[in-house]
């Protein structure tokens, strides 16, 4: 029961980490576009600011994106280890 417990944990951690992705890259979308809206209502044909803050949240889109969806889980052999070495350290 345990252990479909902990999978429901993981799944649910999974999920998770997929939605703060697509969260993040919707806001990422609209805060850029907005500041090229801004800018080009202020100062259109003038240095692109917005440059800046769209790049400066870009950083963030690969790193939510690798945790997301290429993040590993525990390997089959290393949960063994640790059951193991749960069993051995048991008292009972």
């Amino acid at each position: 029961m345990e252990s479909n417990e902990q999978l429901r944990e993981a799944a649910i951690s999974s999920l998770k980490r997929k939605q703060a992705f697509w969260n993040y890259l919707w806001i990422w979308i609209a805060v850029s576009t907005a500041v090229v809206i801004i800018w080009w209502f202020s100062t259109p044909g003038g240095y692109f600011w917005p440059v800046w803050p769209i790049l400066g949240m870009a950083v963030a889109v690969p790193i939510l994106g690798y945790a997301a969806f290429n993040k590993p889980g525990p390997s089959e052999k290393k949960i063994e280890q640790e059951m193991a070495r749960l069993k051995s350290s048991d008292p009972n």
